[in-house]
């Protein structure tokens, strides 16, 4: 048990409280001082027991959320002692009532009214080295006052006071250790124990101040990245800032204005630094808020003037990168060193970033359940999500999307016609478009443009388009014909052209084509006709039309539509039989690849050189399937994917001549998936 009245413990060493007016055992030369105090104090009436007190018996808080005083001394680095006490009261400090030094502004945390034994109960945060109780002589009284008294967590000690005299007492809480850079003292508590009671009051967290260096500088060592800024795949913005136990703060603070030199070297993918005096909760490095400053860039070892106390309290770092690999990459750390003349005054590490894969592709299927889903490849498939909404066929994907992919389907009901789009890992809503469609809808983006044909109710053919920067349909326009199944499209975007070509009534073979914004005025047959027993398999290389189709034999036939001279080619036998519609399309090199699905399932795939001839053999990927093969071009590769014969979903890719191997994305559907690249 500790006693307080033979107690002398060093301010610095921890903790203590002093009474007011407690009957005090001092040594013979201050006795009578000590007695005119007593005496003084006995007279003043004040409050002791405001509304928002606490009471345990004899012991009485005076608050539950402490305040610190900060008119008992500024609170610097280093090392030093703050003084607690709860918000100021009316009538507070009494007239009258004599504090060596000044009496606090606070009000005493705790007033005790019983001499007894009491027991706190506390764990010191990091930084601090010791608590102690106080009377109004503060933590740091002057000679005749008696010094704070250290509390010791878990042990006993004895507070004097009665009824007719409560002692009064503020805390004081030393610390030691804090950098030049500053730091946080973070919240804490401490209970009061007499027998099985107790009351507890809060420390709030107090923020140590960073020293500013002789030149005006202050900051943390090690910058973090803000999370309002996470990398991106491939480029993108990134904010740093400082950030402790508090929360974040500016990178560096200055406090004398004038020119200071970065010294900094850009790791790979880095384009450029720049600082900015703003930080909002959307990073003022993406967006540049109304009449806040424009970033400052930043150029290796050249002088940049920087003001002082700009309007956020210090500058953040605001760093550029691009053409990190879409397989994702890492930005190493680096260091960004400030000096004034030839002095060394802040050195701070920008910590190293992880760059996430880009999203390559999407992956859009019916379930077992007819409930759509969908899967993302950024480096590898994620797990199917849904999609919401049911389908009675397979979903489309409207080529040419580049960063945003339109998704056209026909609904549950057989008929109704819905459209989505897909953007920045996000889908809109769903869009449901008058009208409706006996097949799967056919759609392409092309130079700003969503263009849209179905196969209609009386079988006709139907074209509307989508202005995607006014969101306007220009409305349905019929382009006569009747169709046996869904149409065939395929864009030219530099040639501003969308070719269509359909399996008539009888099966025959027909084309039209729209060119910058006109339609073709009839349907043109390929030469000699020619008709098909499935959807046409089309695809644009920019100088040609490629056509392959299931003919009324099974076998594989091909053609070419030159969009110079507007001459098709004759047919040509590719080889071969199918039971299923054949698959085409063009790499960037304008290599076209087929891909066909053989009568036992096997899927065979066959090449057309760019300006030359096919392939002269099929080449076996290694997969089987019983419906249409999905395919989507990245670069020179393809991708490929399918529903196996037992209903999984298998997606391979073709690199060179290569093809990798089979992967399963696991789920299940009876239909062909729908596979479309995202740029």
């Amino acid at each position: 048990m500790t006693y307080l009245l033979d107690r002398h413990i060093d301010l610095y060493a921890g903790l203590s409280v002093r009474p007011v007016g407690s009957r005090t055992r001092l040594i013979v030369a201050v006795g009578l001082v000590a007695l005119a105090l007593v005496a003084i104090l006995a007279t003043q009436h004040f409050q002791l027991s405001p509304v928002s007190s606490v009471s345990i018996s004899g012991m009485k808080a005076n608050c539950t959320t402490l305040i610190e005083d900060s008119t008992k001394g500024p609170v610097t680095v280093g090392s030093g002692t703050i003084l607690f006490g709860c918000n100021s009261r009316t009538g507070w400090p009494p007239t009258g009532l004599a504090c060596p030094g000044g009496c606090p502004s606070a009000y005493p945390v705790f007033n005790v009214s019983q001499t007894g034994d009491y027991t706190p109960i506390f764990n010191l945060p990091h930084y601090y080295t010791g608590l102690f109780v106080a009377g109004t002589d503060g933590c740091s009284p002057a000679t005749l006052g008696s010094p704070p008294s250290q509390l010791t967590n878990g042990t006993r000690m004895q507070l004097s006071g009665s009824d007719s005299s409560p002692s009064l007492y503020y805390y004081c809480a030393s610390y030691a250790s804090v950098g030049s850079n500053g730091a946080t003292l973070i919240t804490f508590t401490i209970s009061w124990r007499s027998g099985s009671t107790l009351f507890t009051q809060t420390f709030p967290s107090v923020r140590v101040q960073a020293q500013p260096p002789p030149s005006g500088f202050g900051g943390c060592g090690a910058a973090s990245l803000d999370s309002v800024t996470p990398a991106t795949p491939v480029n993108g913005v990134l904010e740093f800032e400082c950030v402790d136990s508090a929360g974040p703060y500016a990178a560096f603070s200055v406090s004398v204005a004038g020119y200071y030199t970065p010294t900094f070297t850009l790791p790979q993918y880095y384009a450029g630094l720049s600082i900015t005096p703003i930080a909002d909760t959307v990073s003022n490095c993406t967006m540049l808020s109304s009449g806040n400053p424009a970033f400052t860039p930043l150029t290796n070892s050249t002088q940049a003037y920087l003001n002082s106390n700009p309007s956020a309290g210090g500058y953040y770092y605001c760093a550029n990168y691009a053409d990190v690999p879409g397989s994702g990459g890492t930005l190493q750390g680096f260091t960004v060193s400030w000096s004034s003349g030839s002095t060394l005054i802040l050195a701070q590490t920008i910590p190293t970033v992880t760059v996430p894969a880009k999203t390559s592709a999407v992956s859009v299927v019916r379930g077992i359940d007819n409930g759509l889903y969908y899967s993302t490849l950024a480096g590898s498939w994620s797990g199917w999500k849904s999609l919401g909404g049911t389908t009675a066929g397979p979903a489309v994907f409207c080529s040419g999307g580049g960063a945003s992919l339109y998704m056209s389907l026909r609904s549950l009901d057989n008929s109704s016609i819905y459209l989505r789009s897909y953007s920045n890992g996000a889908w809109s809503a769903w869009m449901n478009l008058p009208g409706g469609t006996t097949t799967e809808p056919a759609c392409a983006v092309m130079n700003g443009t969503l263009h849209l044909l179905i196969r209609a109710l009386d079988y006709g053919l139907y074209y509307n388009s989508l202005n995607l920067g006014s969101g306007i349909w220009s409305g349905w326009k019929p382009l006569n014909g009747t169709l046996l199944s869904s149409p065939a499209l395929a864009a030219s975007p530099g040639l501003n052209r969308l070719d269509v070509v359909v399996q008539g009534a009888s099966g025959a073979i027909w084309h039209r084509a729209l060119i910058n914004g006109v339609w073709s005025q009839s349907w043109d047959p390929p030469p000699t006709g020619g008709s098909t027993a499935d959807i046409p398999g089309i695809s644009s290389d920019g100088l040609s039309l490629h056509l392959v189709v299931r003919g009324a034999d099974n076998g594989l036939w091909y053609s070419a539509l030159n969009f110079t001279s507007s001459v098709w080619s004759s047919w040509v036998s590719l080889g071969g039989t199918t039971g299923v519609k054949p698959s085409l399309a063009t790499d960037s090199a304008g290599a076209v690849h087929l891909f066909v699905v053989g009568v036992y399932g096997r899927i065979f795939d066959k090449t057309l050189a760019p300006g030359g001839v096919w392939s002269t053999s099929w080449d076996d990927t290694g997969g089987t399937t019983s419906n249409p093969v999905a395919v989507s071009t990245q670069g020179t590769n393809i991708d490929i994917m399918v529903s196996g014969t037992n209903g999984g979903i298998w997606y391979n890719t073709l690199a060179g001549s290569v093809w990798q191997k089979w992967t399963s994305l696991e789920g299940s559907t009876s239909l062909p998936p729908a596979l479309s690249a995202i740029s």
